[in-house]
């Protein structure tokens, strides 16, 4: 402002000269006078509207932080939001992390695959994905090593819109040999079986299938299934089998993989199957390994009515169990018996009975 008024000033006393120069003529210098009032006022108006360089660019500044300022704070409540969002979407599910049969390993199968392609049940439900097949047929079977790192495991159970009428279909799940869910004669007449099992602490899962009815189309499905990831594994027990051991001799026996049915109807992991109708037997090598084994003797569905087999174990030629009498009405016995420090196991039976289909079963073994 003293810019202003130094110029203003100065205007004033150029227009005391010019009315000065103009004083012989009157009227010419009142005219001057006037013109150069009208322009001193018309500069100094110019310079008052002027606006202060100074305080323009202190506003623009000032304007350009309270616009980053605001920008600045809608970005960080939309960053709020979606956390918050996301928190709570994660807190209403009541599932870990999950993986998809389609994206699981298996170690080993049989007539078992994955489609790719989506299938109509006998209901008429349609799955477009995530599906395994099996064909129960061919017993169908797929194993998995879980190894303690998964909770749980669910699917649903179902039939196709081409499986066989007469087929009936058994399935069983087992965790380290031990049967944790199973249903027997499935046909397309059932609804689909929800299925939700614990795998906490499993290290292997078997699923395996057979067909009881006529043979054609025994076809199941596996649909929507899916295995829950724990939040850190598990420590697994070591299992142990007869069928792992090695076979030094054997006669009228056999080592049956696939999934089986006792006279009863119970399903069983496999088992040792001998006939005591042609005095079986068969001798494990041990290799002083184990200390103890347990399990149950049962009798296969196709055993004879009127048989009356029994069964004797040895360990290093020493008696360690006997059990008579044994024949298809008979329910699963169980057995335990001392192996300690035995080179060799060895199982015989024989059949006192009528002698047509004497088949006898050593299942759900275990040795420690």
């Amino acid at each position: 402002m003293n810019i202003r008024k130094a110029i203003a000033g100065l205007l004033a006393a150029l227009t005391g000269l010019s009315a000065l120069t103009a004083c012989g003529n009157t009227a010419e210098g009142s005219t001057t006078a006037e013109t150069t009032e009208k322009s001193q006022s018309a500069i100094v108006n110019e310079l008052e509207d002027e606006p202060d360089t100074k305080n323009t660019q202190h506003e623009t500044a000032t304007n350009v932080r309270k616009v980053t300022t605001t920008t600045t704070k809608k970005t960080t409540t939309t960053t709020t939001t979606t956390t918050t969002v996301a928190t709570t979407v994660a807190a209403k599910g009541t599932k870990g992390p999950t993986i998809e049969i389609c994206d699981m390993h298996a170690i080993g199968e049989s007539h078992f695959s994955i489609e790719d392609e989506g299938i109509k049940d006998s209901y008429g439900n349609t799955y477009l994905s995530n599906i395994a097949f099996m064909d129960a047929s061919y017993n169908a079977f797929v194993k998995y090593d879980l190894d303690g790192r998964f909770e749980g495991y669910s699917a649903k159970l179902v039939t196709s819109d081409r499986t066989g009428s007469g087929a009936k279909m058994n399935v069983a799940f087992f965790a380290d040999g031990k049967k944790i869910y199973s249903i027997t004669d499935m046909t397309r007449q059932k609804a689909p079986q929800n299925i939700d099992i614990d795998l906490r602490g499993v290290k292997h899962l078997e699923i395996k299938t057979s067909n009881s009815g006529e043979f054609s189309y025994g076809w199941l499905f596996l649909v929507e299934s899916e295995f829950e990831k724990a939040e850190k594994p598990a420590e697994c027990k070591e299992i142990h089998r007869l069928n792992e051991l090695v076979v030094i001799d054997s006669s009228n026996y056999d080592n049956i993989a696939d999934l089986s049915r006792d006279s009863y109807g119970e399903l069983h992991n496999g088992c040792q199957f001998l006939d005591a109708s042609y005095s079986g037997f068969v001798l494990y090598n041990l290799n002083k390994q184990y200390s103890n084994l347990s399990g149950y003797i049962a009798a296969s569905e196709k055993t004879g009515s009127n048989t009356s087999m029994n069964i004797e174990i040895y360990a290093d030629d020493e008696l360690v169990f006997e059990c008579t009498g044994i024949n298809r009405q008979s329910r699963m016995i169980p057995f335990e018996c001392d192996v300690s420090n035995a080179q060799t196991l060895k199982i015989v039976s024989s059949n006192l009975g009528e002698f047509s289909y004497g088949h006898i079963w050593i299942v759900d073994d275990e040795l420690k």
